[in-house]
């Protein structure tokens, strides 16, 4: 059965927002492993004490398997897949670096896997009045409605997304 181009495109726009959120939440936790420390969503500090630190939280700063957890639970067009096996293997690659972690090379490496297989949405702001000229200019705006991104809030470490808390340091990796 074929997909209807309207289906085919509002999957294909929920597919691209996922991976644009899956890119924020390990933006949130690339910050904390850049100090020492790696994220947890809100409610999962119980269950990352138990389990205690994986490849995800060496690699990018979020436990692989809550990371999992975040991309399952928020994916509606059978995406996900596609998503943790490029963070898969970005945490591979960055494992393989050993000592040699950065937060500019975490950065690179997990959004390159992560655009080979979906183009993240990318949140842009609304350009208003006219152009140069008088002509208007083109839109740019993401034509499907986006999640209002929340204000971070600010930690001694910096910046905190919300939904995320910090878990123990990075050196009690078992």
């Amino acid at each position: 059965m074929r997909t209807k181009p309207e289906e085919a495109h509002r999957r294909a726009g929920a597919a691209a927002r996922l991976a644009g959120e899956l890119l924020e939440w390990s933006e949130a936790g690339l910050s904390r492993r850049a100090v020492g420390r790696c994220g947890v969503p809100d409610g999962a500090e119980a269950r990352h004490r138990a389990r205690g630190h994986d490849a995800g939280c060496a690699a990018i700063g979020v436990p692989r398997h809550e990371l999992a957890c975040m991309i399952e639970r928020a994916d509606t067009v059978g995406a996900a897949k596609l998503l943790l096996d490029a963070v898969n293997e970005a945490i591979i690659d960055l494992a393989s670096r050993g000592a040699d972690w950065r937060l500019d090379t975490a950065r690179e490496l997990l959004g390159e896997a992560v655009e080979r297989r979906i183009t993240p949405a990318v949140k842009r702001p609304a350009v208003e009045g006219p152009g140069p000229a008088g002509a208007m200019p083109a839109d740019n705006r993401v034509t499907e409605p986006v999640a209002a991104e929340e204000r971070p809030r600010h930690t001694k470490e910096g910046p905190r997304p919300s939904g995320m808390t910090d878990a123990t340091p990075q050196g009690r990796h078992g």
